[in-house]
C-alpha cells in the first residue's frame, strides 16, 4: 500500500478502499502518524490537501490568503506532476 511523505507534517497512505492523509504527531507516545482524512480517489485527496492547507493557514488579510492559496496550489501541482511523471504501476 502507499506510504508517500508529502511534507514533514503529512503523508499519503492507502488501503484497499481509501487514500488517506496522515498527520505527524510529534508528541504521541505510541503512534507517530494519525489518519485525519479519508478519500475515495487521488483527485479527491489532492483537493482535500489543498483545502486543508488553506484552513490551517494564519492568513489575516486578503493578501495573506492569496499567497496561501498560491502556495497550496503549488504544493498540489507538484504532487500531481510527480504522480503523472512516474512509471505506471506494474510497468517495468
Amino acid at each position: 500500500m502507499l506510504n508517500v511523505p508529502i511534507s514533514d507534517k503529512y503523508r499519503i497512505t492507502s488501503d484497499a478502499h481509501n487514500f488517506t492523509i496522515e498527520q505527524y504527531q510529534p508528541k504521541a507516545k505510541k503512534r507517530k502518524w494519525k489518519a485525519i482524512k479519508w478519500y475515495p480517489n487521488i483527485d479527491s485527496l489532492l483537493w482535500g490537501l489543498f483545502n486543508q492547507t488553506i484552513r490551517e493557514s494564519d492568513a489575516q488579510t486578503l493578501e495573506d490568503l492569496r499567497l496561501c492559496v498560491k502556495e497550496a496550489k503549488r504544493q498540489v501541482d507538484t504532487i500531481r506532476t510527480a504522480i503523472s511523471t512516474q512509471t505506471p504501476c506494474g510497468a517495468s
